[in-house]
């Protein structure tokens, strides 16, 4: 891991005792962010070291699932059973910000790393338990991970899957496999989106914006890893931006659900830039979550709680409107009729190119003109 330029979690350090995958990739993702991981594992090595296929020429072997999960972490060897090894464990952790743990429901506890113990170490500790069957529960000290977790209600699920199926479906219902699909463009596009700039404070680098160009370039393969970027959480503004950014200039359909969810986007300038993309995915669909977007935009800007950062409100309704228009909602043009009047002459001029797209006339409209001209001209559109 680059350690020469600042990222979103330097200074924080986790301890992660899990093994397999999800907690190893829980550890993985914050190391990747920047975090000092430390990995503890059994001196005979966890699981995951032994678990084929294997790295080409690696020795001795080392797994792909091992070498994946733990990239970008510190580790070392520890017997949490005995007495020496929880001591070291203990130290390590009173000096931690987050410990994860994935050993089965009461393990932690009888071994003497439980989370009271450890808060009374670390009062503020972020201590995360990862479990099959979770803390708590009927089922809770089975051992299992995540697909075999809910199995009996999986089971139930599949059965009536399949009974739905025989009775009111066929072959035709299946969706066809996308003949064009490039999986090693998919993964290559995916490497690009991680490196994107994640921080809620920094502007994006030229190295940011050559990444996003790149992957406009690469068009419908970009589009399922591009999609996948928007799962990262909201603190990764800047890489949330680009990504909406890229979506909507490459214009795929594809992409209309996630840009739609990222609406809700608690940064107003990634949810601004979700808007905008959607113009471009073409979904219908997403008009809905425009229209709640648009609502969240008056209400914040109603009661003077609109970021500084995010430009002039008027701009902001301008685009959520414009969008709405073209795809479909002609309810929109009230909107933009009234913005034919905003003292910016980028909303007013936008306004009417929208307007004018759409039903084809400017109705006399001059975005230039004097005061007294728009407002006739706009009154026309209010009609």
């Amino acid at each position: 891991c680059d350690r020469t330029r600042l990222t979103a979690l330097d200074g924080l350090r986790v301890l992660d005792a899990s093994t397999t995958w999800a907690g190893p990739m829980c550890g993985c993702l914050l190391a990747d962010s920047g975090a000092d991981v430390i990995k503890v594992e059994h001196p005979q090595g966890e699981i995951a070291r032994r678990s084929p296929p294997f790295l080409p020429d690696s020795n001795p072997p080392v797994s792909f699932m091992h070498a994946t999960v733990n990239r970008n972490k510190r580790s070392l060897a520890l017997d949490l059973r005995n007495a020496e090894g929880r001591e070291i464990f203990l130290e390590l952790a009173r000096r931690s910000d987050v410990l994860i743990q994935s050993f089965r429901p009461g393990t932690a506890d009888a071994w003497g790393i439980g989370y009271e113990t450890v808060r009374g170490l670390k009062p503020d500790i972020v201590y995360v338990s990862i479990s099959g069957f979770g803390l708590f529960g009927p089922d809770h000290d089975q051992v299992g991970y995540d697909p075999l977790a809910p199995r009996p209600q999986r089971l139930d699920a599949i059965a009536r899957l399949r009974s739905e199926w025989s009775e009111n479906a066929d072959a035709s219902q299946l969706m066809p496999i996308d003949p064009e699909a490039d999986p090693v463009a998919e993964n290559y596009a995916w490497g690009l989106v991680q490196k994107l700039g994640g921080s809620d404070y920094l502007e994006p680098s030229a190295k940011d914006l050559d990444i996003e160009e790149e992957l406009v370039s690469m068009g419908k393969y970009a589009v399922p890893a591009l999609v996948r970027g928007l799962k990262y959480p909201p603190g990764f503004a800047i890489k949330r931006s680009a990504i909406c950014r890229a979506l909507g200039r490459i214009g795929d359909v594809r992409a209309a659900p996630a840009l739609g969810a990222t609406l809700r986007d608690p940064v107003l300038r990634v949810a601004g830039w979700a808007a905008w993309a959607l113009e471009g995915a073409g979904d219908p669909a997403s008009l809905p979550a425009l229209r709640r977007y648009e609502q969240r935009l008056q209400t914040a800007i109603g009661q003077g709680i609109l970021p500084a950062d995010f430009g002039p409100s008027d701009r902001a309704l301008m685009q959520a409107a414009r969008t709405r228009l073209a795809l479909g909602d002609d309810s929109a043009r009230n909107t933009l009729a009234g913005l034919l009047l905003s003292a910016d002459p980028f909303t007013r001029q936008v306004s009417i190119d929208a307007l004018q797209r759409r039903y084809g006339e400017t109705r006399g409209y001059d975005p230039e003109g004097d005061l007294e001209s728009r407002r006739s001209a706009a009154a026309l559109w209010m009609e």
